[in-house]
């Protein structure tokens, strides 16, 4: 005879009903819940790379003055390690390699090794890649966080397929 779809198909079905619904199941389905949060940080993190990662140009908005790091000529290149620890950049012939330091939704938090700007303290600057949008980011310097005027690096947005050279 088939059981009734709302009766348990286990002898522990009932116990672990009852045992979800008092003080330790609470606490069981808050760690859950916790952990499914956790799970959904990290995938929106792991988003960051997808979002940085392509080609990008200056953004023609902010910079009309200036005609390089354009799309069909010499754009920047942004890839990442499989590990994800290593930001990888190609811009005309040089090639940039920076340890990530930090990843969140919004921003990558990366040092190069050969790091030869220095902040006030004498110490390696660190660089935000901060994504506004799916096609536009800027860089800040974690010393022009302390400036009461902000400072950002121009925006670059992202070039579109057709606009690539080879």
């Amino acid at each position: 005879m088939n059981k009734p779809l709302n009766q348990p198909s286990s002898p522990y079905g009932s116990r672990f009903a009852q045992v979800l619904f008092n003080g330790a199941g609470a606490a069981l389905l808050a760690l859950g819940l916790f952990t499914l949060r956790d799970a959904l940080a990290k995938e929106e993190t792991l988003a960051i790379f997808d979002l940085a990662a392509g080609v990008w140009e200056l953004d023609p908005a902010e910079t009309a003055d200036r005609a390089d790091f354009v799309c069909g000529d010499n754009p920047l290149r942004i890839s990442f390690s499989e590990d994800r620890r290593t930001y990888k950049a190609d811009l005309a012939e040089e090639r940039f390699a920076a340890r990530i330091l930090e990843a969140k939704p919004s921003y990558l938090l990366i040092q190069y090794g050969d790091e030869d700007r220095f902040d006030a303290d004498g110490k390696p600057v660190k660089w935000y890649l901060h994504i506004l949008d799916t096609d536009h980011f800027f860089w800040v310097r974690d010393d022009w966080l302390d400036n009461a005027e902000g400072g950002r690096t121009p925006l670059r947005r992202r070039c579109p397929p057709e606009d690539l050279s080879s």
